[in-house]
C-alpha cells in the first residue's frame, strides 16, 4: 500500500496543478483592471471642445461616456466634450464594471473682435463703398457698427462703409464692451479733373448743339457713367452723350455733367440773355435768365446797383464795405475789377459803361469834410470831379455818344436843396431845376443830339413828381403831383422814350410802372401792393423792367417783367432782395 501510494503521488500533484491553473485563467477573463483617462480635469469655454480618452483598457471592450450635466457640458460616444453653458460637470467613462471620471469646468467664452482691416482709404464718392468684416468668432452675438462722423462716411448693420466727403472717421464694431476699430480716410477723387469745351453756350430756338469733354483725369482704373442733366427740359434737353436740343421757348438752363465725385456745368441760353444785378443788402447778386450767381460772399453791407454787358463781358457797379466805410467797386465777370477808393472815406459806384476798350464809372466819394463829390472814373482812375466838394453832390449815370461823356446827378445849392444837373465831358451842361425844390436826375440817354434825362422834382406840396427832361427843358411830367412818384431809369429807342419807376396812389399802394413817351405803358403790379421798377431796357421789340414787389409778409421780392408781365421771380421771399438794373443781349 505504501508503495502504491508513493508510486501515484507525482500524478496527483500534476493533476492538481493543472486544475488550479485552469481556474486562474478563467478568473482573469472576467475581471478588468480599474481604467484611467488621459485627463482628470479639463477647462473649456462655451462652444469649445476637448477630447477624453481611456488610456488603460482591455482591447475590444466597449467604452460608454456620460455627463451628469449635459446642459453644461455634453460628451459624445467618442469622448469629445463640448462646452454648453457656464458651470461644472462630471464626465464618466465606463468599461464594464470599471469607470473613470473627469471634472469639466465650462467658462464664458472670451470674446475677441478683429476686423479684416485696421485702416481704409476711399474716394469721396458713394459708389466706392467697401464692406468691413469681423474675422474673429463672435458666435451668435450681434455686432453694432458705428461711424464717428457720418458726414464723412456712414456704415450700415452689415459693415458696409459709404464715403461721402473728404475727411477722416473711425468705424467701430462692438459687442457689448468689446470693440474693434478701423480708421477710414476719405480722399478727393477718383475724378480730379473734368472740363467741358463750353461753360456758356447760346442756341437758337429749335436748334441742336453738343457739349464735349476736353479734359478728364482720374485716379481709378474704372469710373462711373457720364450723367448729363438739364435744369429745364422744356427749354433744352441733353442726351447721355452731351447732345443738346432746344425747343420753342426762350431762357436759360444749366446743363450738368457728373462723373463720380465731380460735376461741371454749362449755362445754355436760348434766345436773348436777360442780365440783372441787385443785392439783398449784404451780397451782390447777378441773374442770367433768372439763374442766380452770388458775386460777393461776405455777409457785410455791399451793393450791386448797375449792370452793363459788352462783348460777353459782364460789368457790375456798386460798393463793398471794409467794416468802416463803403468802397466804390466794379466787378467784371464776377471778379473785382476796380476798388475805386482807398476805404478811408465813404463812396459808391452808381453806374458803369464801356466805350471800346475803356470803362467809365459814375458815382461819388466823400472828401475830408464828409461832403460828397460827384465823380467819373475811367479805367479805375478819376477822370472828372464834377463838383468842388463845398456841398454834397452825386453822379448817378453816364452815357457816351460820339466820344462825348454825358453824366447826370444832383448838386446841392447854398440852401441845401438838391438841384438836378447834366455834365458833358466834366463840364456843367444843363441845370434842369431852379433849386426851389429838391430834384434828382437818375438816368440819361442821347438821341439825335438831344439829351434825355429822367428823375423827380418835388412840388410845392413836397410831393415827388416823376419827370423827363429833354436838354434843359421839362418834356414830361409823368404824374400829376397828387401822390408821390419817381422815375429811375430811361431808355431811348429812336424817338420813343421808355421810363421805369413807381407811382403811389390814393389806395396806399405803390405801383411799379413803365411809361412810354410820357404816358403809362404798363402798371407792372397791383394798385394795392408795394413795388418799384428801377430799370428799363428795350431789345428787339420787347420791353424789360427790373425791380421788386413786396409779398404778403412785406418782404421785397426781386422781379423782372417783360412787356408788362412778370418774367422772373428772382428771390424766394424769405429776405428782402431787390433787382436794380437790367441789360438784355
Amino acid at each position: 500500500m505504501k508503495r502504491i501510494a508513493k508510486n501515484y503521488l507525482p500524478y496527483f500533484v500534476v493533476a492538481l496543478t493543472l486544475l488550479l491553473g485552469s481556474c486562474s485563467e478563467e478568473a482573469s477573463e472576467n475581471i478588468t483592471s480599474e481604467i484611467k483617462l488621459n485627463k482628470s480635469v479639463i477647462g473649456i469655454s462655451i462652444g469649445e471642445t476637448d477630447t477624453l480618452a481611456v488610456i488603460s483598457k482591455t482591447s475590444g471592450d466597449v467604452i460608454s461616456w456620460t455627463s451628469n450635466k449635459s446642459d453644461i457640458a455634453s460628451v459624445n460616444s467618442k469622448g469629445i466634450v463640448t462646452g454648453v453653458a457656464p458651470g461644472t460637470a462630471v464626465v464618466t467613462s465606463k468599461v464594464g464594471d470599471s469607470k473613470a471620471i473627469c471634472t469639466v469646468v465650462i467658462t464664458e467664452k472670451e470674446l475677441l473682435l478683429e476686423l479684416n482691416k485696421e485702416s481704409l482709404t476711399l474716394f469721396s464718392f458713394p459708389s466706392f463703398k467697401e464692406t468691413l468684416q469681423v474675422i474673429s468668432d463672435v458666435g451668435e452675438n450681434t455686432v453694432l457698427w458705428e461711424s464717428s462722423d457720418e458726414t464723412i462716411a456712414t456704415v450700415d448693420e452689415n459693415g458696409e462703409v459709404v464715403p461721402l466727403a473728404v475727411g477722416e472717421t473711425i468705424i467701430s464694431a462692438s459687442v457689448g464692451d468689446i470693440a474693434a476699430i478701423c480708421i477710414v480716410t476719405v480722399i478727393e477723387g477718383p475724378v480730379t479733373l473734368l472740363e467741358l469745351d463750353n461753360t456758356e453756350l447760346e442756341m437758337d430756338k429749335f436748334d441742336t448743339a453738343k457739349l464735349n469733354i476736353i479734359s478728364f483725369e482720374t485716379q481709378a482704373e474704372e469710373t462711373g457713367p457720364q450723367i448729363w442733366q438739364s435744369s429745364n427740359e422744356e427749354l433744352v434737353t441733353v442726351d447721355d452723350e452731351g447732345n443738346l436740343t432746344s425747343y420753342g421757348l426762350e431762357g436759360s438752363a444749366i446743363i450738368t455733367l457728373t462723373i463720380d465725385n465731380l460735376t461741371v456745368e454749362s449755362l445754355v441760353t436760348v434766345g436773348p440773355t436777360v442780365y440783372v444785378a441787385g443785392d439783398d443788402g449784404d451780397i451782390v447778386k447777378l441773374w442770367r435768365n433768372g439763374i442766380l450767381t452770388d458775386i460777393t460772399s461776405e455777409t457785410t453791407d455791399s451793393n450791386g446797383n448797375f449792370i452793363y454787358v459788352d462783348n460777353g463781358d459782364i460789368y457790375i457797379a456798386g460798393y463793398i464795405n471794409n467794416g468802416a466805410e463803403r468802397i466804390a467797386a466794379v466787378w467784371k465777370n464776377g471778379e473785382i475789377l476796380y476798388e475805386l477808393t482807398d476805404g478811408t472815406t465813404d463812396s459808391k459806384a452808381k453806374a458803369v459803361i464801356t466805350d471800346g476798350e475803356d470803362i467809365y464809372i459814375t458815382g461819388y466819394e466823400d472828401n475830408d469834410q464828409s461832403k460828397k463829390i460827384a465823380k467819373v472814373w475811367k479805367n479805375g482812375t478819376i477822370l472828372y470831379e464834377l463838383t468842388d466838394g463845398s456841398n454834397d453832390a452825386l453822379a448817378y449815370a453816364t452815357y457816351i455818344e460820339s466820344g462825348d461823356i454825358y453824366t447826370v446827378g444832383y448838386d446841392k445849392n447854398m440852401d441845401d436843396t438838391l438841384v438836378s444837373k447834366v455834365w458833358r465831358n466834366g463840364v456843367l451842361l444843363y441845370t434842369l431845376t431852379n433849386g426851389d425844390f429838391d430834384s434828382i436826375a437818375y438816368s440819361v440817354a442821347v438821341n439825335a443830339n438831344d439829351v434825355y434825362v429822367t428823375g423827380y422834382e418835388r412840388n410845392e406840396d413836397n410831393t415827388l413828381v416823376a419827370k423827363v427832361w429833354r436838354n434843359d427843358i421839362e418834356l414830361y411830367a409823368l404824374t400829376d403831383g397828387q401822390d408821390s412818384a419817381n422815375a429811375y431809369s430811361l431808355f431811348a429807342n429812336g424817338n420813343d422814350i421808355y421810363v421805369a419807376g413807381y407811382a403811389n396812389n390814393n389806395q396806399g399802394g405803390r405801383i411799379a410802372k413803365v411809361w412810354l413817351n410820357g404816358d403809362t405803358l404798363y402798371d407792372l403790379t397791383s394798385a394795392t401792393g408795394q413795388a418799384r421798377a428801377y430799370s428799363v431796357y428795350f431789345s428787339e421789340g420787347n420791353i424789360y423792367a427790373a425791380g421788386y414787389e413786396e409779398n404778403d409778409e412785406g418782404i421785397e421780392v426781386a422781379k423782372v417783367w417783360k412787356n408788362g408781365e412778370e418774367l422772373y421771380e428772382l428771390s424766394d421771399g424769405t429776405i428782402d432782395v431787390t433787382a436794380y438794373s437790367v441789360h438784355v443781349n
